[in-house]
């Protein structure tokens, strides 16, 4: 990328490659005056590759059988209460 700003005019140039494989270079220019300009070039380039989709793979499941939980109950006596006269 190329950049110049002098006397508030700034002007550049860059360039990508598009996903079908084209190149796009953008000239652009800007100042208070004219504000924002671009010039867009773009050259046609070479189809991408298609490569395979890569082959999925389901997640195994597990399964899972819980008994039902068994309550413990505390074992304990009853008070035994004295009978006096």
């Amino acid at each position: 990328m190329n950049h110049d700003s002098y006397f508030c005019l700034n002007q550049g140039v860059y360039s990508l490659t598009e996903p079908d494989g084209s190149k796009r270079t953008v000239e652009y220019t800007a100042d208070p005056h004219n504000g924002f300009n671009a010039v867009v070039h773009k050259e046609a380039g070479h189809h991408p590759v298609a490569y395979a989709a890569p082959k999925a793979y389901a997640a195994p499941v597990a399964a899972y059988h819980h008994a039902a939980p068994v309550a413990a109950y505390a074992k304990y006596a009853a008070p035994a209460y004295a009978y006096h006269h």
